[in-house]
C-alpha cells in the first residue's frame, strides 16, 4: 500500500510536531487511513461524556415556570401528553433560539406572556434537562453491548496464533511465478541440476520432446515452489491433468493435496478441494517426474469460491517462502450483519457448538503432527515440560497478556497432570482456550495497554497482536497516543490492513463472494 500521497493540510495540523510520531503517518494519503486513524482515535481516547458546569441561578427560577406553566402540555421530562402536545421536547436549538420560540408562542392560550428574561430561564431548563441532544444521550445512555469475534475475526486470530512458530510469510517480490527447478537423472547419485528460474506458467504439453535442450537424459523432474495467494475466503476446487508422475502440494509441503504418483493415461485429471482463508499466502509446490512416459503433458488449474474453472493467474503466484498455516474451516452461524457490517453479537447454541467444533478441530490439527508446528525440543515425546512451555506461551497470545501462576496451572499444566498423553493434552489446552470468554471477547479486560494492543489488532488487522505489541504492552508503552500512532504506523504497512481494506471496500461495495 502506497504511503507516498500528502494527507490534506487538515491532518497535519491534527498531528502535534511533537508527539514522536513516524514521518511517514504524517504521508500516508489514503482516505481509509484517514477514516481508521480516526476511528481509532474516538474508540481509543474519547468517551462520551458532557462538560461540567454548574447551572446559572437561573436555573431553579426556569424549573418553577416550566412546572407552573408548561408542565400540563410538555409532561415532567418533555415527553409530551396526549390531550395537548404529544410530541417530546427534542431538538437541536441553541438555548438562545429555544427561548425566542418560548416566548413567541407559549404557554398555550397566552403566547406571549412571558417576558424574555424567563423565556431564557425556561429555555436554559429545557436544554439542559431533555431537549438537547447531549441530555438526551445522558438520560438515556447507549448500552453497553459485549461482542465475541466474528467469524472473519476468529480465523485470522487462530492463523496468527502460529506465526511466532512457524514464522510469517516472506515479504512478495515484484517479479511473480514461482521458482521452477529442472533435474535430469535419478533421484540418486545421478540427479543434476540443469536450470532454475522463474516461471508462472503451470500447462506444458512436450509431448516426446524435453522442457530443454540442455537435458540428455531419459528420466527428468521439475519443481515449482513459491506461494499461492488465496484471494477470497472459502473452498478452493485444484484441478491437476498429468501425464506423469505428478504431485500438488497446498499449506503442506509434506502431504500432497492431489497425489497423482500412479499415473493413468486414461483418467489423467485429479481433482481436490481445500479451504482457505483469504487475504493469505500459502506454500505451494508442484513435483513432476518423468520415467518412461511416451508422452508429457502436465496443467494446473483452480476454480475460486464462487468462480469459474480457470488458469492460475501469475498475481497469485510468487517464488516466496510462505509457512504451514493452521487454518479453521469449521462453519459458524453468519454474524449480525443489521447495522451496515458484521459483529459478534448473536450468541446462539449453534454458535457455541460451532466455536467448541472449530476449537476441537483446531487441537486435532495441531496433534495430527506436533513436529509441524512445535520446536524441536518440543518433538520428544517424553519432554513434557517443553510441550508444557509451548503451550504457555501459545495461550499467552491467544488471551492477549502475559499468563500467571495461576493462569498456566489453569489453562496448560492441569491437563498434563491429569492426562499422560501429550496429544490428549494439548487438545484439551486449546478447547478450553479459544473457547475461553478472554479470547472470543477481546479488550473487555485487561490492563490499558493489553486494552489498547488488542483493540489496534482487532481494528486494522482483525486478529491479535503480534509479539512486539504484546513486549510493548507488558512494559506499560501501549496506551499513549504517541504510542498508538506509532503502533498504527507500522501495522498498516502489514498485508493484513491491507486485506481488512480491501473487505471493508468488498462488503460497501456489495461485491464480496467469499466468507
Amino acid at each position: 500500500m502506497s504511503h507516498s500521497a500528502a494527507l490534506p493540510s487538515v491532518m497535519h495540523e491534527a498531528i502535534p510536531h511533537n508527539t514522536g510520531v513516524p514521518v511517514c503517518v504524517a504521508r500516508s494519503g489514503l482516505a481509509l487511513q484517514i477514516l481508521f486513524f480516526g476511528v481509532l482515535t474516538v474508540c481509543i481516547f474519547a468517551a462520551p461524556s458532557e462538560a461540567a458546569q454548574d447551572p446559572p441561578p437561573s436555573f431553579d427560577a426556569g424549573q418553577a415556570i416550566y412546572h407552573e406553566r408548561c408542565l400540563s402540555c410538555h409532561g415532567e421530562r418533555g415527553q409530551g401528553a396526549t390531550e395537548h402536545y404529544d410530541a417530546p421536547l427534542h431538538g437541536d436549538l441553541s438555548t438562545n433560539e429555544l427561548a425566542r420560540v418560548i416566548q413567541e408562542t407559549m404557554p398555550e392560550g397566552a403566547p406571549g406572556s412571558l417576558s424574555l428574561e424567563d423565556a431564557s430561564r425556561v429555555a436554559f431548563y429545557v436544554h439542559h434537562e431533555f431537549y438537547s441532544p447531549m441530555a438526551q444521550l445522558r438520560n438515556a445512555p447507549p448500552k453497553v453491548e459485549l461482542t465475541h469475534l466474528t467469524t472473519t475475526q476468529f480465523r485470522q486470530s487462530v492463523l496468527d496464533l502460529m506465526s511466532p512458530f512457524t514464522g510469517r510469510p516472506s515479504e512478495w517480490k515484484p517479479e511473480r511465478g514461482l521458482t521452477r527447478h529442472i533435474h535430469q537423472g535419478d533421484w540418486g547419485k545421478d540427479r543434476k541440476e540443469i536450470e532454475k528460474k522463474v516461471d508462472g506458467r503451470l500447462a506444458w504439453d512436450w509431448g516426446e520432446g524435453k522442457p530443454v535442450p540442455e537435458i540428455d537424459h531419459e528420466k527428468w523432474q521439475i519443481r515449482w515452489s513459491g506461494s499461492l495467494f488465496a484471494p477470497t475466503t472459502g473452498v478452493y476446487e485444484f484441478y491437476l491433468d498429468a501425464t506423469v508422475r505428478a504431485n500438488l502440494f497446498v499449506n503442506d509441503d509434506a502431504v500432497p493435496l492431489i497425489d497423482a504418483s500412479v499415473v493413468s493415461f486414461e483418467k489423467s485429471l485429479n481433482t481436490a478441494t481445500i479451504f482457505l482463508i483469504g487475504g493469505h499466502s500459502y506454500n505451494f509446490a508442484l513435483d513432476i517426474s518423468r520415467h518412461k512416459e511416451p508422452k508429457a503433458r502436465v496443467a494446473v488449474e483452480w476454480k475460486q469460491p464462487g468462480g469459474i474453472r480457470e488458469t492460475i493467474a501469475d498475481r497469485n503466484l510468487s517464488p516466496t517462502w510462505s509457512p504451514a498455516a493452521l487454518v479453521c474451516a469449521t462453519p459458524f452461524p453468519p454474524d449480525d450483519s443489521s447495522v451496515g457490517y458484521e459483529r459478534g453479537s448473536n450468541v446462539s447454541r449453534e454458535w457455541y457448538e460451532a466455536n467448541i467444533a472449530a476449537a476441537i478441530d483446531i487441537g486435532n490439527q495441531l496433534t495430527a503432527n506436533l513436529k509441524r508446528w512445535m520446536p524441536r525440543d518440543a518433538n520428544d515425546p517424553n519432554n513434557t515440560d517443553a510441550v508444557k512451555s509451548w503451550c504457555h506461551r501459545w495461550v499467552s497470545r491467544a488471551i492477549r497478556r502475559p499468563l500467571s501462576d495461576d493462569d498456566k496451572r489453569h489453562f496448560v499444566d492441569s491437563h498434563f497432570e491429569r492426562d499422560p498423553s501429550i496429544p490428549r493434552a494439548v487438545k484439551k489446552v486449546c478447547l478450553l482456550t479459544l473457547t475461553s470468554p478472554e479470547f472470543q471477547y477481546p479488550a473487555i479486560e485487561g490492563t490499558r495497554d493489553e486494552i489498547a494492543a488488542a483493540t489496534l489488532a482487532l481494528t486494522l488487522w482483525d486478529s491479535i497482536p503480534d509479539e512486539w505489541m504484546l513486549q510493548s504492552a507488558a512494559k506499560g508503552e501501549s496506551h499513549t497516543e504517541p504510542a498508538i500512532l506509532t503502533m498504527a504506523d507500522r501495522m498498516i504497512g502489514d498485508r493484513r490492513f491491507q486485506e481488512k481494506l480491501r473487505s471493508f471496500l468488498h462488503e460497501f461495495l456489495g461485491t464480496t463472494i467469499g466468507k
